[in-house]
């Protein structure tokens, strides 16, 4: 009886130990990026000073033909890959028989870092070259 005691107190300490450590891990994971900007849904590092350019698109009667289209994506494929670092493009279409004051933008985007000496300067953590390339093809 008293040799099954220590089992189950060695196996009692192993595992307190083990939740400790895991414990600690996450608290030090979460504290070590607690203070670092993060990019929002859009791409966009809030709080840091950014260019914004703004598309104002017409969507009226009559719509785009085939070619048009063609052209509007064309140019908006160059404007993505010419954005500067946490520079916002938004994108906001009117049309003849919308009455606002205001229009709401269709979609926002930021221009993406080019590389991770980009997030280390804004104080965000750095990343390789190959997950910036895969973020930029994910954001447009």
């Amino acid at each position: 009886m008293k040799r099954r005691k220590n089992r189950d107190l060695h196996k009692i300490v192993m595992l307190s130990v083990a939740l400790a450590s895991g414990i600690g891990a996450l608290a030090y994971a979460a504290l070590t990026t607690f203070d670092q900007p993060v990019s929002d849904q859009y791409g966009c590092f809030e709080g840091i000073e950014q260019r914004h350019t703004v598309v104002l698109f017409d969507a009226s009667e009559p719509r785009l033909n085939t070619m048009q289209t063609r052209s509007v994506r064309h140019y908006l494929d160059e404007l993505y890959a010419n954005l500067s670092f946490n520079e916002r493009l938004s994108f906001v279409t009117t049309e003849g028989d919308q009455i606002s004051s205001t229009p709401k933008a269709r979609f926002h985007i930021c221009g993406a870092p080019r590389n991770s000496d980009d997030l280390e300067n804004i104080g965000a953590q750095g990343v390789s070259a190959g997950y910036l390339k895969k973020q930029k093809k994910r954001l447009f």
